[in-house]
C-alpha cells in the first residue's frame, strides 16, 4: 500500500510541477508581450516627458493578471511612470514571498527610436496564478491519494476475504488434521475458482486420508483383538489374561481390596483327541469355553491359556461369591454330556484351582503359581478317586 501511495504522490507531484513550469513559461510570454506593447506606445511620452500618459500606459497592466509591476524609465534611468499591483493586508507577506520565488528576475524591454535607445520598460511577474494552480494541484493530489487509499483498503479487504481467509482456513484444517487427527474436517469453498479448485483437491486428499485412517483403525482393532483373543473359542488368550491380572493386582493393592482367579484344566482331553480326532477336540474346547462363560457373571473374564487350560478372573467389584462357589457352578455346568458332530456324546470334567489376593499372593506370578498348584492337586485327587 505504501508503494502505491508513493507512486500516486510522485505522479501528482510530477504533473503539478510540470504544469507550473508550463504555466510560468506561458505567463512569461504574456509579460514580454505586455512590456513590448508599453514600449511601443511609450515613445511619445518619453520624447515629451509626459508622465500622465506614461502612467496611463503602466496602469493599464491591471487587466493583465500575470503582471505585478510595470515601470517606464527614460534614457538616463530615471523613472517616468510606475505601477505595482497592491498586496492585501492579510496575505501581503506571502504574496511577496511567492512573487520572489516564482519571478526572481525582472524583464527589461528597451524603447528605441531610429535605432537609438530612448528608454526602458521594466516588468515583474505576478505569482498569484501560479500559486492558485499549485494549490489546486495539491488539493487534487490529496484527493487522488485519498481515493487511492480508500480503493486500496477496499481491495485489500476483498483480497483478505476472498483469498487470504480461505487460505488461512485451509491451514487451520491442515493443522487440525495433523494435530488432532480430525480427518472428517473439510475446506469450505470461497467462490473464487482458483482457490476453490485448490480447496476441492485438498478435500479429495482429506477423503483419501480419512479412508486410509479408518481402514488402519479397523485393521489395528482387528490385530489387537487377534493378539489378545483365542481364535478357536473367542475367549481372551494368555497375553490378555496376564495383562489384566497385572492391572487388577495393582488396583487391588491401591484400593486394599481382594479378588480371585481360577485355573481350569479339562480332564482326559487327550483321550478325546485320540478317540474322535482333532475336529471333535476343537468342538469340545469350544463347548467347554461357552459353558465357562455361561457359568460366571457378566463382569467376570474367561480366558483360554492354551491347549485345554483355561482361567477366570473374577471381577473384584463383584467379589461376593466365594471362588469355591464359582468352581461348584462350573462343575455343575459340565455335567451334561457334549454331543459331537457325529452324534456321539462325551462327558467332560474340569479340574479347578483357585487363588485369592492377598491371602494366596501379592503379585500375579505368585497367584498364578498357587492357582496352578491347586488345580493339579485337584486333578490328582480326582485321579485317585477314579483309581
Amino acid at each position: 500500500m505504501r508503494l502505491v501511495l508513493f507512486a500516486v504522490a510522485l505522479a501528482a507531484f510530477g504533473l503539478t510541477l510540470s504544469g507550473i513550469f508550463l504555466l510560468r513559461g506561458y505567463e512569461k510570454v504574456n509579460i514580454n508581450l505586455a512590456g513590448q506593447t508599453i514600449a511601443y506606445n511609450a515613445e511619445p511620452s518619453l520624447f515629451d516627458g509626459d508622465r500622465g500618459r506614461a502612467s496611463a500606459l503602466v496602469e493599464a497592466m491591471q487587466s493583465v493578471g500575470s503582471v505585478q509591476h510595470a515601470s517606464i524609465l527614460d534614457a538616463s534611468g530615471d523613472e517616468l511612470a510606475s505601477w505595482s499591483r497592491p498586496y492585501g493586508v492579510a496575505n501581503g507577506f506571502f504574496r511577496e514571498f511567492f512573487n520572489r520565488v516564482f519571478w526572481p528576475e525582472s524583464y527589461r524591454i528597451p524603447v528605441r527610436h531610429g535605432g537609438e535607445r530612448i528608454g526602458t520598460v521594466v516588468m515583474r511577474g505576478n505569482a498569484q496564478g501560479l500559486v492558485r494552480y499549485s494549490i489546486s494541484g495539491l488539493v487534487i493530489a490529496l484527493c487522488c491519494l485519498g481515493i487511492t487509499l480508500i480503493a486500496t483498503r477496499m481491495l485489500a479487504r476483498e483480497l483478505e476475504e476472498q483469498i487470504i481467509m480461505p487460505l488461512e482456513h485451509v491451514a487451520e484444517v491442515a493443522a487440525a488434521v495433523r494435530n488432532e487427527r480430525a480427518f472428517s474436517r473439510r475446506v469450505s469453498l470461497s467462490g473464487i475458482q482458483e482457490v476453490d479448485n485448490f480447496g476441492q483437491d485438498f478435500n479429495a486428499l482429506l477423503e483419501e486420508l480419512e479412508g486410509w485412517h479408518n481402514s488402519m483403525q479397523v485393521e489395528n482393532k482387528a490385530l489387537a483383538h487377534q493378539a489378545e483373543h483365542d481364535g478357536l473359542t473367542g475367549l481372551g488368550n494368555r497375553v490378555r489374561f496376564e495383562r489384566m491380572l497385572a492391572g487388577t493386582t495393582a488396583d487391588a493393592a491401591r484400593r486394599d481390596s481382594r479378588f480371585s482367579i481360577l485355573f481350569i484344566d479339562l480332564d482326559h482331553f487327550k483321550a478325546i483327541n485320540d478317540d474322535y480326532g482333532h475336529p471333535a477336540g476343537d468342538h469340545v474346547l469350544t463347548e467347554f469355553g461357552a459353558r465357562l462363560r455361561a457359568s460366571v457373571r457378566g463382569q467376570d473374564q474367561v480366558f483360554r491359556l492354551g491347549g485345554d487350560e483355561f482361567a477366570i478372573l473374577l471381577d473384584p467389584a463383584q467379589e461376593r461369591l466365594h471362588p469355591h462357589q464359582v468352581a461348584a457352578r462350573i462343575e455343575a455346568a459340565m455335567l451334561p454330556p457334549v454331543t459331537l458332530r457325529n452324534g456321539e456324546r462325551v462327558v467332560i470334567s474340569p479340574s479347578i484351582g483357585t487363588a485369592t489376593y492377598p491371602q494366596d499372593g501379592l503379585d500375579p506370578e505368585e497367584l498364578m503359581r498357587k492357582a496352578d498348584a491347586k488345580m493339579y492337586q485337584r486333578k490328582r485327587e480326582q485321579a485317585g478317586k477314579q483309581g
